[in-house]
């Protein structure tokens, strides 16, 4: 398995897969991810907003200089972005049953490919979670009791 990136990698790490920029961007992370691709972003490209679990445990309220948490939104306005938050339940929930249905006929036919990142047992449940809202778990992070 490869080593890990780190936020130093990340900004070299996005060039080659986009060497033109990005249009779009599926957020589900925030943190360093978000940052390193916020510049990335082309003229008129569109960010989903799904998740921002790196922000999950940060305190509400203004840092230290008194600004606002979050990113500078300038860009938005520079580059006429256009960003919106997703929710599964807003449109797509009634696809569900035909999803599943799908999907499971993919994975026994060895169509779909996923990494999970598996713990034993429920007392490694915590120290799991902590993990997985630092970044340190890969793909899906299950926690096996029996």
């Amino acid at each position: 398995m490869p080593a890990p990136t780190t936020t130093a990698t990340w900004p070299r790490s996005l060039m080659p897969p986009a060497p033109g920029g990005i249009d779009v961007y599926w957020e589900n992370v925030g943190g360093a991810v978000q940052a390193a691709v916020w510049p990335r972003l082309n003229d008129f490209g569109r960010m989903v907003m799904c998740g921002m679990v790196a922000q999950y445990n940060e305190a509400p309220g203004a840092d230290a200089s008194g600004a606002p948490p979050g990113p500078n939104l300038g860009p938005v306005v520079r580059k006429r972005l256009r960003i919106q938050g997703f929710i599964v339940s807003d449109s797509g929930w009634q696809r569900y049953p035909r999803f599943r249905a799908e999907m499971l006929g993919w994975m026994r036919e060895g169509r779909m490919k996923w990494r999970e990142d598996v713990v034993e047992g429920l007392r490694a449940a915590p120290e799991a979670f902590i993990g997985l809202l630092k970044g340190a778990n890969f793909g899906k992070l299950v926690v096996r009791v029996e």
